[in-house]
């Protein structure tokens, strides 16, 4: 008796693991994620101008404030969007943002395909 109402909890629970996959969205869709993109767009905007100024990209976004954007923009953190990771390669650079749904979600723009590109794990 206690054995099968084990099974039949472990099993409710399995159930209840792929129901949430199954109706989670794709990393990159959704609200959440859309926050972040528009979050996202000023400051690739003010890379974009900066780098065309100065021939480089910024170190930091830092290096943005004040001129290119207010100090506040270069940040990102809501309730359920966590910050923005901005990181130079060469002569190009990604800048990504974290959020979390029914998973935990990386988004990372890279400015040589001008593309971003979305991943997410439970």
């Amino acid at each position: 008796m206690i054995v099968r109402a084990v099974m039949g909890l472990a099993l409710a629970a399995a159930a209840g693991t792929l129901v949430s996959c199954y109706i989670a969205e794709t990393p990159g869709t959704g609200s959440r994620a859309e926050t972040g993109y528009r979050a996202a767009a000023p400051v690739i905007t003010a890379l974009e101008s900066f780098h065309r100024d100065h021939a480089r990209y910024p170190r930091s976004l830092q290096e943005l404030a004040p001129h290119y954007l207010s100090a506040p923009a270069t940040k990102l953190e809501t309730y359920y969007v966590h910050g923005f990771r901005y990181n130079l390669r060469g002569g190009s650079y990604t800048l990504g943002f974290r959020y979390d749904a029914a998973a935990i979600n990386d988004c990372d723009y890279d400015s040589k395909t001008k593309k971003w590109d979305c991943s997410g794990y439970f």
